[in-house]
């Protein structure tokens, strides 16, 4: 899939969640850390410290539905 946002030594994926596409960056190996932005704010906050934990984790940093490049639900009525 191509890369969406800003460029790193990062990965750029996509998955389905409960039929919500949600965007996550992704980088390293080994025991897994989240790291979960707040409000208003995207994956990009945690930008300067993903690489430094990658080093020893797979650090996976998601865009929460709604936010940046992940989709939001449709209301429905």
């Amino acid at each position: 899939m191509p890369s969406t946002g800003p460029a790193g030594p990062w990965r750029h994926e996509f998955t389905r969640v409960d039929g919500v596409r949600l965007h996550y960056v992704r980088q390293g190996a080994g025991t897994p850390v989240v790291l979960l932005h707040g409000w208003p704010g995207f994956w990009y906050e945690w930008a300067p410290v993903i690489s430094p934990l990658a080093a020893h984790h797979d650090v996976i940093v998601p865009d929460l539905r709604g936010f940046a490049y992940s989709a939001r639900d449709r209301l429905r009525a």
